[in-house]
């Protein structure tokens, strides 16, 4: 994956961030929608497997500190995301 000038994936963070958004935008919505557009929609472009994968290939090469702030990031601006694709919605 290519990487940013902090050392990790910024295009992998950047689709996350998007999906945790839209699912923020959907709380409230029906079950068919969540369903359909939360775990089918989000759940395909969301690239969990590839963060996971990314985070061990970054640790692996012995750069933690690149790794923890990549993980840190990816949960700061995720939850961030679905707060305010909530808080627009609500």
């Amino acid at each position: 994956a290519r990487v940013n000038r902090h050392g990790w994936p910024g295009g992998t963070l950047v689709v996350n961030v998007m999906a945790s958004f839209l699912v923020g935008t959907l709380a409230g919505s029906s079950a068919t929608a969540v369903t359909l557009v939360g775990v089918g929609l989000c759940g395909s472009v969301s690239t969990f497997s590839t963060l996971i994968m990314e985070l061990h290939d970054t640790a692996g090469r012995g750069e933690w500190k690149a790794a923890s702030r990549y993980l840190g990031a990816t949960l700061a601006l995720g939850v961030g995301a679905a707060w305010l694709g909530f808080t627009l919605v609500g």
